[in-house]
């Protein structure tokens, strides 16, 4: 899988098919970073002039990745770019 930042949201593909996989995140103003493996995906995104950390960890359905849960946590405005 490959995940990619654009139109507001945070889009996951399957590199093997090229096909679009599903959006994992939505209403994103930016994206500023992304961590990914197998399990867990950490984002750095903006939300209404906030920045978000959001953490999506996953399971397996049928050999494909399905968001099963994960957290958001607001960064702190002295660290808000």
């Amino acid at each position: 899988m490959v995940l990619s930042g654009s139109d507001g949201t945070l889009k996951m593909w399957d590199v093997r098919t090229g096909e679009f996989v599903r959006d994992l995140l939505h209403g994103l103003s930016g994206v500023w970073q992304i961590k990914f493996d197998d399990r867990r995906c950490v984002a750095a995104v903006q939300r209404g002039g906030i920045t978000w950390i959001d953490v999506l960890t996953f399971g397996e359905e049928d050999g494909r990745m399905v968001r099963a849960g994960g957290g958001r946590v607001i960064v702190p405005e002295a660290l808000n770019p």
